[in-house]
């Protein structure tokens, strides 16, 4: 984790943050979202809170490596929504037939 560096673009980014804070009631959290939009936010790996990313090769290898931990989320997300989906009839289509029957064939043979 880098060290803090108290540049004009951490006062900016605070700045924002705490301008988001004040004019939308937000919890820091939603704070952080919104200031994602702008900004490389990222969170600890210890859950110590977030920093932005040093302006090198090794900040652009963290932010690499949080995208790749949040995509590896998004995925397993997805995963656990499959059930679900298919229950509310959003996923895939089960056979004609009765219903809650199970079939050895995908295809309804």
């Amino acid at each position: 984790m880098p060290k803090t560096a108290y540049t004009g673009r951490f006062f900016n980014f605070v700045s924002a943050l705490i301008l988001s804070l004040r004019t939308k009631k937000r919890s820091n959290r939603d704070g952080i979202e919104v200031l994602r939009a702008d900004y490389a936010v990222l969170n600890r790996d210890d859950g110590k809170g977030y920093y932005l990313p040093e302006e090198t090769d090794s900040g652009r290898a963290d932010t690499k490596r949080w995208h790749e931990r949040q995509e590896r989320r998004v995925q397993a997300i997805r995963a656990s929504q499959a059930g679900a989906l298919k229950f509310i009839g959003m996923g895939r289509r089960e056979p004609k037939g009765v219903y809650g029957q199970l079939s050895m064939f995908r295809d309804g043979g």
